[in-house]
């Protein structure tokens, strides 16, 4: 049976999945993995390659990324400095060794962690606009949408932990 290389891809995703998830996404990773294995008469060593081969990881966004992308490969790596080399006339990706098990689990946990990054890093930025009053004054409703309450929630818990900036103002 011929599986394409994305096909294999997903294969290896699923399979870190099953071995490093935690409660029903393991669960249902390992389901999900044999329901594949019996289906296709295929074994986990056919997805299993531990040759470690140069991968550029794209951290486009900004320098938390950077931060954040270097963080998950000390832990995958289990490293504290992680090896890497800088590809030529890019600012925004870099190169590491990796095995392909390596390589799907750095994907699943950037994917995830630079969600979430980017939802607390917004939180945190509403939280401190408001701490330190950088609004226009507007009237009641001011047309502006209304957040959920979750949200609001959220962004009082950072607004609590902040303290205010201080500015003497020169011109009065």
């Amino acid at each position: 049976m011929t599986i394409s290389d994305k096909t294999k891809e997903r294969i290896r995703k699923i399979i870190e999945l099953a071995k490093r998830g935690e409660g029903g996404e393991k669960k249902n990773a390992e389901k999900l993995l044999q329901e594949f294995l019996d289906k296709t008469g295929l074994a986990l060593a056919d997805f299993e390659d531990d040759a470690e081969e140069c991968i550029i990881i794209d951290h486009s966004e900004n320098s938390y990324e950077k931060i954040l992308a270097f963080q998950i490969l000390s832990k995958i790596k289990n490293v504290g400095n992680v090896t890497h080399y800088n590809v030529k006339r890019s600012e925004t990706k870099f190169a590491v060794d990796l095995t392909r098990s390596e390589k799907a689990e750095f994907d699943i946990m950037f994917e995830i962690y630079r969600r979430e990054l980017k939802e607390e890093m917004s939180l945190t930025l509403h939280a401190f606009i408001q701490k330190n009053e950088i609004t226009p004054d507007l009237d009641a409703d001011g047309g502006k949408e209304k957040p959920d309450n979750e949200k609001i929630e959220k962004v009082l818990e950072r607004f609590k932990l902040m303290e205010k900036i201080r500015i003497n103002k020169a011109i009065e």
